[in-house]
């Protein structure tokens, strides 16, 4: 398989922090031990430790296997890791084997005996004895108990008070407005997620959203605002080939010149997932990227999705660090297949309910096929900043060397229900732009105390707005939803138009699209 000079070089990354698996038992080499720290932190956050010291740069490139820039044979290079890791792994003799093992640095000498032991062990007992104390992991195993619930010494108390301490609101400077991504669908900071059974196109449009973003043309996807920014499509799934002509395809139909510079790819289907995160969000920082698309959350989880443990897990030692990098992560994940008597639209994304608390804001993807064409409609399912949007069915139409996405005018009709009658007062507003509960209770028929009642809801939801105008003792509201024309390949800001037929960045109330992104008026 051909492959850019730039996933050439990720590659090489990916072989240097991929651990192997340690030929040797620990035990059996008589060096094994029982670590003295307060938790036993993974191998990715042990070379995390080393390579984010103040020459965490040689310690990468000696463990990748570039030793000679440093030092004058692999055998002292091997001793200096050795004793690194005695240190930061807490003199964790099995631990630091396995390390080593995965390293660039790995070769048959380790192997070869001497004695009741082999070489590499030796190495790290002399380590292991040059290095009187190590590393003191501490890990919190409930924030609601006291100090002293924690089992901890001492010295660890006196750290942890000193690392996590209360803070008073009283005289803190206000914090800066929220930003989005993608306009009230993906926020900065926090992970969103699309999930939907299989064949609904869900990877395929995350890639054209990422497409999108990445490009500098473009300042809205299918009539949400984007802020431009890098995009690193994560792949747990396929291959750079195929990702490749996925690519290729929707930029064509994008009409744009070539795929943005500032959309990167990275596959870690081969990775184990701790070590995989490790390295998206090392190339999150060292490439600005703003969002980065999980393709997908079965493939990555690497545990059971039913299991509230390995799901808190999941969040906390793969999708966090994104977030510490500075990316906002969106996931691709699959729900549940429907049984007897279920919904489609009462399915949430397959296995713990803390995959939909985990996220602050959730789609999900419904699939309609014809020849050569797939209907995908959004429904947001969650939103905990902003207010849920309207459903919304985008057509994905696939041709030769193009596929083309287009926002139609109305959402295909969920086949699951009727609209209740809030939904019909929203979707009313909507058709007559500016309204009062009299004119949608004559347009829905729907009785005017009903309509009142559903307007304040609706009003309370953030899903319409108070204009502070009134036509008689009757208050005109709006919705927040803006138009569908002219969306089908991303238009630019001065192409698309408000209800009053002005650009969407216009200073009135209605259209103060500049305050969504934490600007305003």
């Amino acid at each position: 398989m051909s492959q850019t000079p730039d996933q050439a070089a990720i590659n090489d990354l990916v072989q240097r922090l991929r651990a192997k698996q340690a030929p040797k038992n620990a035990q059996g080499n008589g060096h094994a031990k029982t670590s003295t720290g307060t938790s036993c932190p993974s191998d990715s956050e042990v070379l995390e430790k080393l390579f984010g010291e103040s020459k965490g740069q040689k310690w990468r490139e000696v463990y990748g296997g570039n030793w000679q820039p440093y030092y004058d044979s692999q055998s002292d290079a091997d001793a200096a890791i050795a004793h690194k890791l005695a240190f930061w792994t807490d003199r964790d003799a099995g631990q630091m084997e396995r390390i080593m093992q995965g390293s660039g640095l790995a070769r048959d000498k380790w192997n070869s005996r001497r004695g009741g032991n082999t070489w590499l062990g030796d190495e790290i007992a002399q380590a292991i004895k040059d290095t009187p104390e190590g590393y003191r992991w501490i890990k919190l195993r409930s924030r609601s108990r006291y100090l002293g619930d924690l089992g901890m010494s001492n010295e660890d108390d006196n750290d942890l008070k000193h690392s996590i301490q209360a803070l008073s609101f009283s005289g803190r400077e206000k914090p800066a407005p929220r930003q989005c991504v993608v306009d009230n669908c993906i926020w900065v900071g926090h992970a969103a997620s699309w999930f939907g059974e299989g064949g609904v196109a869900k990877s395929l449009l995350a890639m054209h959203l990422g497409l999108t973003v990445a490009e500098v043309s473009r300042s809205y996807w299918m009539a949400f605002a984007v802020k431009t920014v890098p995009v690193l499509y994560l792949d747990f799934e396929l291959d750079a080939d195929e990702q490749h002509r996925r690519a290729l395809d929707l930029a064509a139909g994008m009409e744009l010149k070539a795929i943005p510079e500032n959309f990167y790819y990275l596959s870690v289907a081969m990775m184990p997932p701790v070590q995989a995160f490790m390295v998206a969000a090392e190339e999150c920082r060292r490439l600005g990227i703003g969002l980065v698309i999980v393709d997908s959350v079965g493939f990555a989880l690497g545990g059971d999705a039913e299991s509230a443990k390995d799901v808190l897990d999941f969040y906390r030692a793969c999708i966090q660090p994104l977030k510490d990098a500075g990316a906002s992560p969106l996931l691709i994940d699959h729900q549940a297949k429907i049984i007897k008597g279920e919904k489609y639209s009462d399915k949430q994304a397959f296995g713990s309910v803390y995959k939909t608390n985990a996220v602050r804001s959730s789609f999900q993807i419904r699939g309609d096929h014809e020849q050569g064409e797939i209907t995908a409609t959004f429904t947001h399912k969650k939103n905990n900043f902003g207010w849920k949007e309207r459903d919304f069915s985008l057509k994905v139409v696939f041709g030769e060397g193009k596929t083309t996405v287009e926002r139609l005018e109305a959402p295909v009709p969920n086949p699951d229900r009727e609209p209740s009658k809030k939904e019909r007062v929203l979707e009313a507003v909507g058709e007559l732009e500016r309204a009062t509960a009299e004119m949608v209770a004559k347009a829905t028929g729907i009785g005017l105390q009903t309509v009142r009642n559903s307007i304040s809801e609706l009003l309370s939801e953030g899903a319409l707005r108070d204009t502070g105008d009134k036509q008689g003792r009757s208050r005109i509201v709006v919705t927040h939803y803006q138009p569908t024309k002219g969306t089908g390949t991303g238009t630019t800001q001065e192409e698309a138009s408000c209800p009053h037929g002005t650009p969407l960045d216009c200073p009135c109330d209605e259209c103060d699209v500049d305050a969504r992104f934490g600007g305003g008026k």
